[in-house]
């Protein structure tokens, strides 16, 4: 899938150096996120092949976000989960491109997608101490609907309060 300055692309093994570069080791893009920064590139190799067998699932829908320009992967989007076949959408990105709108680029072809696909209804959930994702998914058209304190995930046993959001075509 193309964007104007952007393709969304199925990931690849040789992709993990530039995602360890580039985001999975940071402990800034990870700070609102469900998993810790990857400690060595091999953490990141790991969690990629798992990834990368899930595309063999048809629910699996991920995309690694590369530049036309240079073809730097810079982040990836994706389906985390489905409650009752709705699907919530995560993302994360490298630092060095935030504030580019590339991320706004992104999300949008990717819930266009996800329309395309049949889905009537999307979710993301964001930190709510997360403002950057928080705006984005508004920009995104998503409208707030409720806010819940959980446990974050079994990598962060911390309790966080999130955002809700919806889209509903």
């Amino acid at each position: 899938m193309e964007t104007e300055r952007l393709v969304l692309r199925k990931l690849v093994e040789s992709d993990a150096e530039m995602m360890f570069a580039n985001w999975t080791n940071d402990e800034e893009v990870t700070k609102y996120l469900t998993w810790l920064p990857h400690n060595t590139i091999e953490v990141t190799k790991e969690i990629l092949e798992d990834w990368i067998d899930a595309y063999d699932d048809p629910g699996t829908v991920r995309f690694g976000i590369e530049l036309k320009s240079n073809h730097d992967l810079i982040g990836e989007i994706d389906v985390v989960k489905y409650i009752d076949g709705v699907p919530v959408l995560g993302f994360a990105s490298s630092p060095k491109y935030w504030g580019k709108g590339y991320m706004t680029e992104a999300g949008k072809a990717f819930v266009e997608y996800l329309l395309s696909l049949g889905h009537k209804k999307i979710i993301f959930e964001a930190d709510v101490r997360n403002e950057a994702s928080n705006h984005l998914i508004q920009k995104l058209g998503f409208k707030f609907s409720h806010q819940e304190t959980k446990t974050c995930s079994i990598f962060k046993p911390v309790e966080i309060t999130v955002n809700w959001y919806e889209l509903v075509k």
